[in-house]
């Protein structure tokens, strides 16, 4: 058109500043397919949480640890987190499954309920009514009827012959020789395999296990915060995959590792701390004692790590409620975020887990010992009425020179350090995401930096991680200095380069009071 109008308005409108956040939580299960299960092997199933339980079963196995591992952690996730699973064929030629024998003998001299708690007490034990003069092939055949009659899901088989009952596992190779049987309140009269009043078995000849040299192939750069590992005798793969990540290039991929394991305190010390230590962050073996050859606690100790990586998951995902998982009333604690990784993880309840005899676990002194090897202790609170964490350990133990060191150690100081570390990587990564840089002055209204205003930005990053929303790092301006007075901060002009060297003072935890009183009896009335 021909006409005039002045002024001139040239306008445009800009996106609100955006929220600097770190990675959303994301855990990997991964494990073996059931002899039923659709999945194709190797391949990387995203939105697991998401799945219904059948779902998940027919993918991955009706009766397969893998669908009972994964459900659980789904179940506390809520679809609160990503769940993303990879799984392997059984191994076609001579795999072996694992068993469990229960032999009977005798005759019942008195009437009582007897429980059977095979594979997880939590969701399958069943009690049997034993009447006076029941002989061994009653009680034989009632048990297995019983567990006949147990979920679809139940990850073993029974058979009977004469008067023992064999249990086999669903799935073949080593994993289920995890699983363990546990009878107690055994009538007089009745004994199982030679034992009277409690029996436990733990199943065992399980062998052959598919290859995982290639189970990372898939993944590309996604991140996976922790990882649920289903073999401790077969691990160099998934710490190789990890430790690659601990080294931040460009992408922040850093993760963990947990793999259940139960045995004696020997047999724990020689595998995470013997000849050639285990020396690795991103390691973390959990679990409790092997008593008399069989597990204390009757729950698959990697169903123990699922439900622990699940909680975790909560903690860190904003504005989760998270009260039933903490013992602190703390208000802001009382929801998840970042802030909740540098919040004690010991004391953690296992509610999926029920609790065992705190008389066959592991006592103060051997948990000590195992947490100086780097051991993770899955125990009972003081009233043996809850499963809780003992503090959450990895095998870290030296630094590069062989030298004692706990920077590590703790799942916590992991957490704390890398959430640290994550947020001053997002946040230049947006705050420079078009920058200039000059050793001279930065000229107002333009994207420019020099070192003065990025020493500012370092500490200003570092009181937000400070602050209610993250309580990272250390609050207070004697903290501050110190962090800016260990700052060094190096450009290279030509090459827009800039180099920062420091030290981060990390958030820790109470772990222990040392007290000393000397009595008085006169306060100078």
């Amino acid at each position: 058109m021909g006409t005039t109008s002045l002024p001139l308005v040239t306008a445009q409108l800009l996106a609100a500043a955006g929220i600097i956040q770190t990675d959303p939580y994301r855990a990997l299960i991964v494990g073996q397919i059931g002899d039923d299960g659709t999945a194709t092997s190797g391949a990387t199933y995203e939105d697991v949480e998401s799945m219904t339980n059948d779902e998940i079963a027919t993918l991955f196995g009706t009766n397969s640890e893998l669908t009972g591992r994964i459900i659980k952690a789904r179940d506390i996730c809520g679809q609160n987190f990503a769940i993303w699973v990879i799984a392997l064929d059984e191994v076609p030629s001579t795999p072996v499954a694992a068993t469990a024998v229960l032999a009977f003998t005798g005759t019942a001299t008195e009437s009582r309920t007897m429980t059977v708690r095979p594979i997880s007490q939590n969701l399958y034990s069943f009690n049997i009514d034993v009447t006076i003069t029941d002989t061994a092939n009653t009680v034989a055949v009632a048990v297995k009827a019983a567990l006949d009659a147990l979920d679809s899901k139940f990850p073993a088989s029974a058979a009977i012959a004469t008067d023992t009952v064999t249990l086999t596992a669903s799935d073949v190779g080593t994993i289920p020789n995890k699983y363990a049987v546990e009878i107690i309140n055994i009538p007089s009269g009745i004994a199982i395999n030679t034992n009277s009043k409690t029996e436990r078995v733990q199943f065992s000849s399980g062998a052959t296990d598919p290859s995982t040299t290639t189970i990372f192939d898939n993944v590309g750069s996604r991140r996976f915060h922790s990882i649920s590992w289903p073999w401790e005798s077969d691990f160099s793969d998934v710490q190789d995959f990890l430790e690659a990540r601990n080294v931040i290039d460009n992408e922040f991929l850093q993760g963990v590792a947990f793999i259940g394991y139960d045995d004696t305190e020997a047999n724990i010390a020689t595998k995470v701390n013997g000849t050639t230590p285990l020396n690795s962050p991103n390691l973390f073996f959990m679990g409790n004692r092997v008593v008399s050859s069989a597990a204390a606690i009757i729950e698959p100790p990697d169903w123990r790590t699922a439900e622990f990586i699940a909680i975790e998951g909560l903690r860190l995902t904003d504005d989760v409620p998270i009260g039933q998982y903490i013992t602190t009333s703390a208000p802001l604690d009382t929801l998840g975020g970042s802030a909740l990784a540098s919040l004690a993880y010991y004391n953690t309840p296992l509610a999926k887990t029920s609790p065992s005899d705190p008389d066959l676990l592991f006592d103060g002194q051997e948990q000590s010992n195992l947490k100086a090897d780097g051991y993770s202790i899955v125990g009972v609170n003081t009233s043996a009425s809850s499963t809780i964490m003992g503090e959450v350990v990895s095998t870290y133990k030296f630094n590069t020179l062989g030298q004692d060191d706990n920077s590590f150690k703790y799942l916590n100081y992991i957490r704390t350090g890398y959430l640290a570390l994550e947020y001053f990587f997002q946040t230049l990564k947006v705050d420079y995401s078009q920058s200039r840089l000059t050793e001279g002055d930065v000229v107002a209204g333009r994207a420019m930096a020099n070192q003065e205003a990025i020493e500012a930005e370092y500490t200003r990053i570092y009181k937000t991680l400070s602050g209610a929303d993250f309580v990272l790092t250390q609050a207070g301006s004697d903290a501050e200095k110190f962090f800016f007075r260990n700052l060094t901060i190096t450009l290279d002009v030509q090459d827009g380069k800039v180099t920062s060297i420091g030290q981060l003072p990390i958030v820790t935890q109470i772990r222990e009071f040392n007290m000393t009183f000397q009595l008085a009896f006169s306060i100078g009335g």
